[in-house]
């Protein structure tokens, strides 16, 4: 999973797996364009449901708290089966 992100967009360098779960797997990435570090939510296949990703991620950037992390991007894989969204580095 990884090289999709990295090569699909070109846009984000994959380091660590920082966190792992039922629907997603989360890792640390640092910005290509300018080293700052984010974590790259990649939503797993098999429990996704693209109009229900897009709600909530039109959902958690409407949010601004000091205990929710910013969403700064989103993408999708060539082929449309993986949605990431890309958020502050909070560790």
């Amino acid at each position: 999973m990884a090289n999709i992100v990295a090569t699909a967009h070109d846009r984000y360098e994959l380091l660590d797996e920082i966190g792992n779960g039922t629907f997603s797997v989360v890792h640390k990435a640092r910005r290509s364009c300018d080293g700052t570090m984010v974590a790259i939510k990649c939503l797993r296949p098999h429990n996704l449901d693209m109009k229900r990703a897009y709600e909530e991620l039109k959902c958690i950037k409407q949010l601004s708290h000091k205990n929710i992390v910013d969403v700064l991007d989103a993408a999708k894989s060539e082929d449309s089966k993986k949605v990431f969204f890309v958020m502050r580095c909070a560790i």
